[in-house]
């Protein structure tokens, strides 16, 4: 075991209880990519801009699964996209219930 992460920053941790004991083996496997990370945010940002995009050329208002159907995002996507929005006062909510529909400023 101590072989096997001789090389690596991280080393097994050792963790006494009373009735037990645990070990922790980092995984060597995973690494954060930050040519992944750019392309989630690049991602994130064209689903706002598409979102953004459907609402100032709308004659009305949109219900949130109107706005899916016109971009082809998933459902989460487009909450998410509409909480930055919102957020960042590009989009305004009308109502406030199951009749929410949206509109850009």
């Amino acid at each position: 075991m101590y072989k096997a992460y001789e090389s690596f920053g991280k080393k097994p941790e050792f963790e006494v209880r009373e009735n037990s004991f645990k070990v922790i083996f980092p995984n060597r496997n995973f690494s954060v990519n930050k040519a992944n990370d750019e392309l989630a945010i690049d991602v994130q940002e064209t689903a706002d801009e598409l979102v953004l995009n459907v609402l100032q050329h709308a004659t009305r208002d949109l219900k949130r699964t109107e706005i899916e159907g016109k971009t082809g995002l998933s459902r989460s996507k487009v909450f998410s996209s509409l909480r930055v929005l919102i957020r960042d006062g590009k989009v305004k909510v009308i109502w406030a219930s199951v009749s929410t529909k949206y509109r850009s400023i």
